[in-house]
């Protein structure tokens, strides 16, 4: 359709229907799709933006706001159990109400739960693929992701075992509700509904009466100012970690899954030194695993694993799909590329980031797009980074009194090309600390 008005000038927009079972099956092509024609496109509910620019322009409109449940009215839903749940979750709300629930879960949401959480994922994972050990061919998601996202939130949220069939049958029922089916399966989206917030209730209940280290515990006993969740929050908050971390998790790992399986298959073969057991696959996330055990100094690149055309730059953690194993005794240094930062802007944030010898996991860099201008678009296979690889020292410190004097002295930082005016006074550096106890620190740490 030729659409001009005050979207701007003349253009052919696309129609997408989001409602169709084909937006549904592939949202992916639609978008690419409206946004080869124009910078939007038209809905049913209104005009939908789909290209980078336009998107990262309208989000920090204020005049704009979020839909909450006018969504639903589209498809004739203006009350019940689904338009009371849509209203209450954080999507549906703007300004101080959404501030105020976000201020009170990122006080369950600590680091010290999450690091928590690691080894147990970890074993999760080993399990799951120790049971696929010998297997040639599998489903991934019915093997592994389902599986695997149904554990770890069971674990998080303190759910018995025995319950996991139940919660993962209800939650995939209300996962309808963010699909083209939610009108026509109304009644099968809020009996799913129902059994997850009835759960909710039992959880909220027993966790008030004996509190336990999990995360239920832990909203409740969040606190911001003196305000605390109510008892709808927090049923909300629970049946949205049930759906929303089954949902996002099992269909997130499929989806890396796929997109590393076709790398693979595009590729010649796997480097030769690339070993692992079936436990160990899990600790390398299914990537190439570099072993450098005679490297003095070497250069790697850092290629992109995944397309990133809707990269919500000034800032974006890309991955490279490697891991590497360093010896004892070498750091490996994550470093801009030249040509990226002097024709676009693109350089690493953290430069030079830091990968220990003892991490495994997948290599990630921090790029910032320093062109406020220009949206930077990164296709899978893209060189975005140089990796450095270099023996390091480990350092033993000292605390003392004052420190031997130099020529420089305290002199210097910040300064623009010297080392500043030198006070001939100044041989020492008078420390403030009184202690005579040694420390130890270690000169490779990960960022």
């Amino acid at each position: 359709m030729t659409k001009t008005d005050s979207l701007g000038s003349s253009q052919s927009a696309h129609f997408v229907d989001i409602y169709s079972e084909a937006y549904d099956n592939d949202v992916h092509a639609a978008h690419r799709a409206a946004r080869e024609a124009a910078w939007y496109a038209t809905t049913p509910m209104g005009v939908m933006a789909v290209r980078y620019a336009e998107v990262n322009s309208l989000l920090k409109d204020r005049r704009l706001g979020e839909l909450g449940g006018q969504a639903l009215i589209g498809v004739g839903i203006t009350d019940g159990p689904l338009w009371d749940w849509w209203n209450l979750m954080l999507f549906s709300k703007d300004g101080e109400e959404h501030l105020r629930l976000r201020r009170l879960i990122a006080k369950a949401f600590t680091p010290r739960k999450i690091e928590q959480m690691r080894t147990v994922i970890k074993e999760i994972a080993n399990g799951l693929i120790d049971k696929l050990d010998g297997q040639e061919r599998c489903e991934f998601v019915t093997a592994f992701a389902a599986p695997f996202a149904v554990a770890v939130i069971g674990h998080l949220l303190g759910i018995k075992e025995s319950d996991y069939d139940q919660f993962y049958q209800a939650s995939s029922d209300l996962a309808l509700a963010f699909t083209g089916q939610i009108g026509e399966q109304r009644e099968r989206i809020e009996g799913g509904l129902a059994v997850l917030n009835a759960y909710a209730d039992e959880l909220i209940a027993e966790r008030r009466q004996h509190p336990t280290d999990d995360l239920v515990s832990d909203l409740i006993a969040a606190e911001e100012a003196g305000d605390r969740l109510s008892g709808a929050e927090l049923q909300m908050l629970i049946t949205i970690l049930i759906f929303g971390g089954l949902d996002h998790a099992k269909f997130r790992l499929g989806i890396y899954t796929g997109a590393e399986g076709e790398r693979f298959e595009d590729a010649e073969g796997l480097p030769e030194s690339s070993t692992s057991t079936s436990a160990e696959a899990a600790q390398e996330r299914g990537l190439y695993s570099y072993h450098l055990a005679d490297v003095a100094s070497r250069t790697l690149f850092g290629v992109a694993a995944h397309d990133a055309t809707e990269a919500e730059l000034p800032g974006l953690m890309a991955t490279v799909g490697v891991a590497i194993a360093l010896p004892a005794g070498y750091a490996a240094f994550v470093h801009p590329r030249s040509g990226l930062a002097a024709r676009h802007g693109i350089t690493v944030l953290n430069a030079p980031g830091t990968v220990d010898a003892g991490y495994r996991g997948e290599i990630l860099v921090n790029l910032l797009n320093t062109d406020t201008q220009q949206a930077f678009t990164i296709a899978r296979g893209d060189r975005i980074a140089q990796l450095v690889v270099q023996r390091v020292s480990e350092a033993h410190f000292v605390e003392v009194r004052s420190l031997p004097g130099s020529q420089r002295g305290d002199n210097g930082h910040g300064a623009s090309g010297g080392f500043g005016t030198q006070n001939p006074c100044a041989t020492t550096r008078e420390t403030s600390a009184a202690h005579t106890s040694t420390a130890e620190t270690s000169t490779t740490t990960k960022d």
